[in-house]
């Protein structure tokens, strides 16, 4: 008798052949999929994402799906502390879903328990592929088999059926079981009106059939509720467990489903039981059995409402419409027209405040995104304008209350300030926007001068997090009593709550974008603010990293250094932006700089919207700027000798009888690694590089934003950052291939995933984060000769310009070190990089 195969947590085996079937898997631990949960993980609120994981379990979940990955988040980190808690608080097993094996181990690490790994795929080819598969060989782990190869995702029977032999083929060929896999034969919605998509449903019961037929030992696995994708509240629940039977009655083992949200089959009326079946099995002519189907419910899907006929609407509807919808055409000659019925603070207040408040609330729940959220409040700024002189009393110039907003001292960038400054004064609030580079002396004397009732700071990098520190020091003594708001990517709710907020006596925010300044704002006018702390200030400790025991680093194999053509520095000008554009991700520009994410828009409509009003956007901006003269890009870049010693890299300067140190943070937990490692220790050889995309774009930008045309700004900016990153990777391709370690051209997506030998590290980040070390690299290149020079904080200018060193080590990659350490003592030996 062969035993039954089980997925095991530390207090409870779970069969994976559940009699009556299927094995449910909780889905609602999702940082993509679920609303509650991603929250939780943005907030490092890891009590709520437990509870999130342990309510499943009352509603009938067999198994819990864990999947942490998210922009900005460090996916590793979150499994390393979900996956240690989940095997000490969860009683059922866990499924570990992402595509990033090194994550993967983090959290295999971490559990005690026999979990199931999702998932493994021919996406990108075998050697990925092959990592995973070893990770659920050596962890003992069951693994999902996703059907995904390199020319895409299977749709048709024939596909799924080809991928899933040769996914099996994969996986018993390197010590797997036909037992230890669960097939997943992946299925699209139907609810899109997409022609291609009406057979999806029916492509997959077919196939769940053959491969249950055809591949022996396997189990299959499902996302159940992808076919519903696009409906809404019962309707969706109905087709999800109409599409659940029929998957049953085809062998389906296994499925991921949030499985309270499932409606009892038999409770489904007969009506409703046969509309959705038609619509499963494409019965019907066009999208007639959608239509049919959808009409039966009375909530449509939710999205943003259509836009046909605002013309035709009341003026004050129209005017509502308009500036949620971002429409500038007309907008002066509709507010004349409410302004022969209405009194202009009638408009203000019942019309375009509270328009402006639905677009914050349709930004919240992911229906609109930051670019037309600033095309919204272009149209607010226009008819505001078009009321100031109607309105009474200096009423225009009465503000709900007022902020002083600045970018710390030594710190240039001011985009993130600027999106707050946009938001804000929209919405009826008076800001004083002082700036970039701000020293606290100014703030504190501008919030005198304009009676303010709060401060708000911004910064980018860890430095300018620092000088926050550091300015609350000085707003205690200076007296002040104002909230102070605290935003920009530098920053973490954790180091506002540890080293910002004891040192001050009122009140002090983590902000994390301009909607919640505005709810702080709203909060602060309403006097309804209760100050964040109620203890006097005090020193925060400092954070001191342990000192690691030599024996305990894991050092890469020491290897050869290539020859180099030159010691010293050269520069480039006249960098053709068509050379640039060829290391330019496209996608990056739409998704990360510009904030164009698909929220809870269907995929189809997502797609559609993407190709109508973002493609062309930034192609627009590259034929702009591909025009002789537009852009001045140059670099500076060169190669010297150096060594490693320690947690210091020497570098050995000709003529000088000192080295130039270097000191870089090192990794607390294995395999400790610091930026030195990947150097020889007795000769070896350095590339440091610096590029700017020069001053013409910072001024085009500064243009926009005076003009208020905020939308354009925001993209122009978006455009702008990766620009430069696209700059720094063409530099590093140069370098590459003179040191004699270069490839072939790749695509810009890959050269992200850093398929190319050696890295980059930029000066400001994890694992390089000391920006005072630009002082070096601008010395040593000579980077004042193409116009490149260093704020008090050592940013450098212009704006968009980036530095970084190069290790040419085979084994050197991306990495990050913790947060909130102080390094080692200097020996006290040697230049100092600051000198």
């Amino acid at each position: 008798v062969t035993p039954p195969q089980r997925v095991a947590s530390l207090y409870a085996a779970v069969d994976l052949t559940q009699d009556p079937p299927p094995l449910y898997v909780g889905e609602r631990a999702n940082a993509t999929g679920s609303r509650r949960f991603r929250e939780a993980l943005l907030e490092d609120d890891y009590d709520t994402a437990v509870a999130i994981l342990i309510e499943q379990e009352e509603h009938g979940a067999h198994v819990l799906d864990l999947s942490c990955a998210y922009a900005g988040r460090d996916e590793k980190k979150d499994f390393q502390i979900l996956a240690a808690r989940a095997a000490r608080e969860c009683r059922l097993p866990l499924m570990f879903d992402s595509t990033d094996p090194v994550a993967l181990e983090a959290a295999l690490q971490c559990y005690g328990g026999r979990p199931i790994i999702n998932s493994v795929n021919l996406e990108t080819g075998e050697e990925r592929a092959a990592r995973v598969v070893e990770l659920a060989a050596r962890y003992g782990a069951v693994l999902v088999c996703l059907l995904i190869d390199d020319k895409g995702m299977a749709m048709s029977v024939s596909r799924k059926l080809d991928i899933a032999k040769r996914l099996v083929d994969f996986c018993l060929e390197r010590g797997l079981r036909p037992g230890d896999l669960l097939v997943d034969c992946l299925t699209f919605t139907v609810a899109s009106g997409d022609p291609s998509l009406r057979g999806a449903a029916l492509e997959t019961l077919e196939a769940l059939e053959r491969v249950k037929q055809e591949i022996a030992g396997v189990r299959t696995i499902l996302g159940i509720s992808n076919v519903s994708f696009g409906l809404k509240g019962e309707a969706r629940r109905v087709l999800n467990s109409v599409f659940l039977r029929h998957c049953l009655e085809r062998g389906l083992d296994a499925c991921i489903v949030n499985v309270g949200a499932l409606q009892p089959y038999p409770e489904i009326p007969e009506k409703l039981r046969k509309a959705a079946e038609k619509l499963l099995f494409n019965r019907g002519r066009d999208n007639q059995a959608l239509e049919e189907f959808i009409g039966l419910f009375e909530e449509a899907a939710a999205t943003l409402p259509s836009r046909p006929g605002t013309a035709s609407l009341p003026p004050d509807e129209h005017l509502v419409q308009a500036v949620v919808r971002g429409r500038t055409e007309g907008i002066g000659e509709l507010v004349r027209t409410l302004l022969q019925k209405h009194a202009a603070v009638d408009i203000l207040n019942r019309l375009l405040i509270p328009a402006m408040e639905e677009v914050g609330r349709l930004f919240d729940r992911g229906l609109l995104q930051l670019p037309f959220v600033l095309k919204s409040a272009e149209v607010m700024k226009r008819a505001v304008e078009e009321l100031r002189p109607h309105l009474p009393g200096g009423q225009s110039d009465r503000p709900r209350a007022t902020l002083v907003l600045a970018t710390v001292a030594g710190d240039v960038h001011d985009v993130g300030k600027n999106l707050v400054d946009i938001i804000l004064s929209n919405n009826g609030f008076r800001v004083i926007n002082l700036g970039i580079k701000v020293p606290v002396e100014q703030m504190i004397e501008a919030v005198r001068k304009h009676h303010a009732e709060a401060l708000g700071m911004s910064g980018l990098l860890v430095k300018s997090a620092a000088v926050m520190a550091e300015n609350m020091y000085a707003l205690e003594s200076s007296g002040l009593n104002v909230p102070v708001l605290l935003g920009g990517a530098a920053l973490t709710p954790e180091f506002v709550e540890h080293d910002c907020r004891p040192r001050y006596s009122a009140a002090v925010f983590y902000c994390r974008d301009a909607f919640e300044g505005l709810k702080r704002m709203k909060e602060i006018a309403e006097g309804l603010t209760v100050a964040a702390r109620a203890t006097a200030p005090r020193e925060s400790p400092p954070h001191r990293a342990h000192r690691i025991s030599p024996g305990k680093v894991i050092r890469p194999p020491a290897v050869d250094p290539p020859e180099v053509p030159f010691f010293g520095c050269c520069h480039l000008t006249g960098i053709p932006a068509e050379e640039i554009y060829r290391f330019l991700d496209d996608d990056t520009v739409i998704r990360a700089r510009w904030a164009l994410r698909r929220g809870r828009q269907p995929p189809e409509e997502w797609k559609k919207r993407i190709q109508q009003e973002a493609v062309p956007k930034l192609q627009r901006l590259k034929e702009e700027y591909a025009r002789p003269g537009r852009l001045q890009a140059r670099a500076a870049y060169g190669y010297f000798p150096c060594r490693a010693e320690g947690d210091e890299l020497l570098i050995l300067l000709s003529g000088e009888d000192q080295p130039l140190r270097l000191r870089f943070p090192r990794q607390q937990r294995p395999p400790f690694r610091a930026i030195p490692d990947f150097f020889r220790e007795d000769r070896d050889v350095v590339a440091i590089m610096v590029v700017s995309m020069g001053q013409e774009l910072v001024d085009d930008c500064a243009r926009l934003r005076e003009a208020d045309a905020y939308q354009d700004y925001f993209l122009l900016h978006g455009f702008a950052v990766e620009l430069t990153d696209a700059l720094a990777e063409l530099v590093h391709w140069h370098i590459r291939r003179e040191m004699g370690i270069g490839e072939p051209r790749r695509s810009p997506r890959e050269y992200a995933a850093q398929k190319y030998r050696g890295s980059r590290y930029a000066f400001g980040y994890s694992a390089c984060p000391d920006l005072s070390m630009n002082a070096a690299c601008c010395r040593l290149l000579k980077a004042d000769r193409i116009g490149i020079s260093l704020t008090a904080n050592y940013m450098l200018v212009p704006e968009y310009s980036t530095s970084a060193i190069v290790a040419h080590h085979p084994q050197a990659r991306y990495f990050n070190v913790e947060k909130s350490h102080e390094h080692p003592p200097s020996t006290g030996q040697g230049k100092s990089y600051r000198d």
